[in-house]
């Protein structure tokens, strides 16, 4: 596995977005390994690992710059890992474990229910096994946590339920904790509301810049408000962002608009508009000007568009204004085809750290799903009396 780090702050667009890796053993012949493009910028302290299937030793290996956005290149970690055991996991970043310690990394539990429920049972690649924690009335006394060789960046959990009828053992709310020594944790994100069926899997986001040692799941309560914590499945990971192009092109759903209606068929949209020359339209012009709210409207805005036929997405695009403290804090980002009920393709929360003339890409996981209505939800900004938005599509 190949993993590379973007740095911190604006030296992040020090990246490059197109980008080959090679190896060698005389540091002359060199063979490609790996040869990277993406739709756009890393964001900051973004990490993205690389799975390859090679199965020769090199001594040498490089990373070299084919297209980048700025004159610099640079970035905070260049990182090569070995499988473990000839397996690549189909999922996150802990290789199937036989035992509790195996290469680095080490899985523990608040407690086991007997031998056959050891906390490795979780990360054994096996829906026939399971980690289950001793029987206690207090479910939040009830974890599981693996330790990492190094200290990783994680943004995504995957989780299974067992796979037979005490399913009902997984968590209907749960936190996810990170420390570095093992003893003090913070929380990086609270689930909750969860429900659960035989053998489920379900692959949960959170927003986390930071390297940790230790990833935890601790209890606050399981179904049916049962005594014991159980799980067939977990890995922590991060989900694929990158998207592979040609020609360096891509594809927008939405034509250029010139008002919020001069397009047949299309509608902009927004439930706060500053001015006609910066209405919802302008958040669809592929130029340099804005969509803006009118001053004091800087929270549970809409911006929205409306097609001539229900579409398929695979990809939402964000770019910010000029004004930082008018760039979306919380949001979400949603489709219907009702204009009633909505799905929601993506959400934060927690607060997005989005930066002032950047853009921003995110999956869709109903791309496979036609839909009539998009939408941007702003729940909260950074603090200023307006919001503010180049494009959305």
């Amino acid at each position: 596995m190949i993993d590379l780090g973007a740095r911190q702050g604006t030296e992040c667009n020090r990246m490059p977005t197109w980008f080959k890796i090679e190896a060698s053993n005389d540091d002359t012949n060199w063979d490609l390994i790996l040869e990277r493009q993406y739709l756009s910028q890393w964001y900051h302290g973004e990490t993205r690992q690389f799975w390859v299937n090679n199965s020769t030793k090199y001594k040498y290996y490089r990373l070299s710059s084919i297209e980048q956005p700025t004159a610099y290149f640079s970035l905070s970690r260049f990182r090569l890992f070995k499988k473990i055991e000839g397996q690549i996991p189909t999922v996150g970043f802990v290789p199937q474990m036989s035992s509790i310690s195996q290469g680095g990394y080490i899985a523990s539990g608040s407690s086991v229910s007997g031998s056959s429920r050891s906390p490795h049972h979780a990360f054994d690649n096996d829906t026939g096994t399971a980690w289950v924690s001793a029987e206690n009335s207090d479910v939040t006394t009830h974890w599981i946590q693996i330790k990492f060789p190094t200290a990783t960046i994680c943004d995504a959990i995957w989780m299974r339920s067992r796979n037979d009828e005490y399913y009902i053992q997984a968590p209907t709310s749960f936190e996810i904790l990170g420390s570095n020594d093992g003893e003090n944790f913070i929380t990086i994100k609270t689930f909750s509301n969860l429900s659960w069926t035989q053998a489920e899997q379900k692959i949960l986001e959170f927003q986390n810049a930071n390297e940790y040692l230790y990833y935890r799941v601790h209890s606050l309560s399981v179904c049916n408000n049962g005594t014991r914590f159980a799980l067939s499945e977990l890995n922590f990971g991060s989900l694929q962002r990158q998207y592979k192009r040609s020609l360096n092109k891509y594809t927008y759903l939405v034509p250029t608009l010139s008002s919020n209606t001069s397009a047949s068929g299309y509608i902009a949209s927004a439930s706060s508009e500053y001015s006609n020359n910066e209405g919802a339209w302008r958040a669809f012009d592929q130029q340099s000007s804005q969509w803006t709210t009118r001053n004091g409207v800087n929270r549970n805005v809409e911006l929205k568009i409306t097609l001539p036929e229900a579409q398929k997405c695979d990809l939402i695009m964000l770019e910010t204004s000029d004004a930082n403290a008018r760039v979306p804090q919380t949001f979400r980002i949603e489709a219907s085809n009702d204009d009633s009920n909505w799905t929601a393709l993506y959400q934060n929360l927690e607060g997005a750290n989005l930066s002032t003339y950047s853009n921003y890409y995110y999956e869709n996981p109903y791309k496979d799903t036609a839909f009539k209505y998009y939408r941007l939800y702003i729940l909260t900004n950074k603090g200023d009396g307006f919001i503010s938005l180049r494009e959305f599509q």
